[in-house]
């Protein structure tokens, strides 16, 4: 995870004071959550102790990779299917506990 954060696998996570966070669903203590960074060109998206899938707005501008973070393996694994775009459901890509980074396609 420090690796992730720090950059070291390739994608560069935005500072804290920088982004903004939020409940999709669930509580605090299971749920899921959305970190995101002002600039809307990056998402990560939180199951902590759920594993249901959450609907999630992504505008109407632009289209999003997905990525898998394996924190405990530290691997990054592209998700495959067509680029995000508009409202969608997204599921866990790993069950419970799953972090699920999306960036926005440069166009």
């Amino acid at each position: 995870y420090k690796k992730y954060v720090g950059g070291e696998l390739g994608v560069k996570v935005p500072a804290l004071d920088e982004t903004r966070s939020a409940r999709l669903n669930g509580e605090e203590e299971a749920g899921v959550f959305e970190l995101y960074n002002i600039a809307d060109d990056f998402r990560l998206l939180f199951w902590r102790n759920v594993s249901m899938p959450v609907q999630v707005d992504l505008g109407i501008e632009g289209s999003w990779e997905a990525t898998h973070v394996d924190w405990w393996g530290m691997k990054l694994t592209p998700v495959a299917g067509p680029a995000l775009a508009g409202k969608v459901t997204i599921k866990a890509p790993a069950g419970q506990d799953s972090i699920l980074q999306l960036l926005k396609k440069k166009s």
